[in-house]
């Protein structure tokens, strides 16, 4: 898997630093195609579904680090699905679910979220804020003010939670889920 656009695009962001955000960059869709066709010869032969999520996927400020949902018809405990993932030639430290590919200064790049079929919420959030401008730069104005106010990654995020639920709340009301993802 080529990571060029990946790491020209000014992604990056070191955990142990304070959370800072970038304006919106077309280049992270860019290195999000790129992760996407990787893994299209990666699992070959196998059902899944890849989505760009998280804020990098939006047209807002962000923290310079690609999110992506990648979703296996079978479940994660399938074995060829788990094993391709930890043989690629990729920095990955594979945790419960959760990929972080990271550069040689250690930042974290890109996180993969894997998750099992039903598990749509990021899909959910995503579409919504999409589609409602309003509910997208609230986002984004909480996103400057947590930067500022809880610069650690951990109560950057933790103080999103809440916004974040009730707009994934209003979204599987809005939604049929099973018509975000498709194998």
């Amino acid at each position: 898997m080529k990571l060029s656009t990946l790491l020209k695009s000014n992604l990056g962001m070191n955990y142990d630093k304070a959370v800072h955000l970038e304006p919106h960059n077309p280049l992270w869709a860019q290195a999000y195609a790129e992760i996407q066709d990787g893994f299209a010869g990666l699992f070959k032969g196998l059902n899944y579904h890849i989505a760009h999520v998280g804020s990098t996927a939006l047209p807002i400020m962000a923290k310079p680090i690609l999110d992506i949902a990648l979703t296996p018809e079978l479940s994660l405990a399938d074995v060829p699905f788990r094993q391709r993932l930890v043989n690629t030639d990729l920095n990955i430290e594979n945790g419960n679910a959760f990929i972080v590919i990271k550069d040689d200064q250690d930042r974290n790049l890109c996180h993969i979220h894997t998750s099992y079929k039903g598990n749509t919420e990021k899909l959910l959030f995503k579409k919504f804020l999409l589609e409602h401008p309003n509910a997208l730069s609230a986002y984004e104005s909480l996103k400057k003010e947590n930067a500022e106010l809880h610069p650690k990654i951990h109560n950057y995020s933790r103080n999103k939670t809440e916004f974040v639920t009730g707009i994934v709340a209003q979204a599987e009301r809005l939604y049929d889920k099973n018509e975000l993802i498709s194998f």
